[in-house]
């Protein structure tokens, strides 16, 4: 298996399972770009593929080795087992061309075997994190993800590493709902 091949399958896995915890019943009209002041959030069309927008408070910043990345206009779900964060839109199959700006992370029970419930404010190892920025995507190690979740699990930081990238890259954010 080559590493495009791999890597396209890990972000697959990670895009559907943010979606998939993210879902919301709206539907948005087909092929319209969403205006940012005025969010619409539910199932949507990129480009001929499903996609999905997220709207609400919840904010991120992620600094990806010398670049900084910002994401506004997202929502929080927080069970007693996990957390996921979405912001943006995320395009739910491969498209020609550059995505939308889409920022998705998933801590605590779900992201993976073995992973330890995120039912309350404290740090986790492992999860998800998925981006996409002004038409590239960059691909994290799940693996190396380190999440500190505060403020009733309404805010939090994470640090980790790229991904099929050499040399590798270390990243470190923060977020909020």
């Amino acid at each position: 298996m080559t590493a495009a091949t791999v890597r396209a399958m890990r972000r697959a896995a990670a895009v559907f399972a943010l979606a998939a915890l993210g879902c919301s019943a709206w539907l948005v009209p087909a092929g319209g770009a969403r205006d940012r002041a005025a969010c619409t959030p539910g199932a949507a069309r990129f480009r001929g593929q499903d996609a999905r927008v997220f709207c609400g408070a919840a904010r991120a910043t992620v600094r990806y080795g010398s670049k900084t990345l910002t994401f506004s206009q997202g929502s929080c779900d927080r069970t007693a087992t996990y957390v996921t964060v979405n912001i943006g839109t995320v395009v739910l199959g491969s498209v020609k061309g550059a995505k939308p700006d889409y920022f998705g992370l998933v801590v605590g029970q779900v992201s993976g075997p073995g992973a330890k419930p995120a039912g309350s404010d404290g740090t986790y190892k492992g999860g998800i994190l998925a981006l996409d920025y002004r038409g590239k995507g960059y691909v994290i190690d799940g693996r190396s993800l380190v999440f500190t979740l505060t403020g009733g699990r309404t805010r939090g930081t994470f640090t980790g590493l790229s991904l099929f990238t050499n040399p590798v890259v270390k990243i470190s954010g923060s977020f909020s709902c």
